[in-house]
């Protein structure tokens, strides 16, 4: 019997705000309101459940404002402090080979592979849009990777 795993692992990834200021043109770079504590408090769980009732989920919206016409705000394009959840997906595999028949010429292989063994949600990017209603928050599809699942095969080898 033989039998693998693999562990699919990242550290957390930043994410950064984003707003348009130029004829809705994305990408430039919001204004930071000093003091402020840009990143919400409480688990990854809390902080999506509050994402998906309004902004301020995952982001404090409170803490950027739109910069003046035609300039970019104050907030880097990378913000340390901002980073959604990381990988940690683990998918595992089990196969037996059994040869059978006159001079074990016929053989036969059966697998059992589980994906996202350990059924561990990873959580998408939150809106990084300043200024949208939902900045800050989650809309529409929040798990972005799959449910486990667990398929068997079997194959016969002549």
């Amino acid at each position: 019997m033989r039998w693998s795993r693999l562990l699919a692992s990242s550290s957390p990834t930043q994410t950064a705000p984003s707003g348009a200021n130029y004829y809705g043109a994305p990408g430039l770079r919001p204004n930071v309101v000093a003091g402020c504590k840009k990143a919400t408090s409480g688990s990854a769980q809390s902080r999506v459940i509050r994402g998906l009732s309004g902004p301020n989920g995952w982001i404090n919206s409170a803490c950027f404002t739109t910069p003046a016409a035609y300039t970019f705000g104050d907030e880097p394009r990378v913000d340390p402090s901002l980073t959604a959840d990381g990988i940690a997906n683990w998918d595992f595999a089990a196969f037996k080979h059994t040869t059978f028949g006159p001079d074990n010429k016929i053989g036969f292989e059966f697998r059992a592979e589980i994906f996202n063994t350990f059924n561990r949600t990873q959580f998408g990017p939150p809106a990084n849009t300043a200024g949208a209603g939902n900045f800050g928050g989650f809309s529409g599809q929040v798990q972005m990777n799959t449910p486990r699942l667990v398929q068997f095969a079997g194959k016969i080898v002549f």
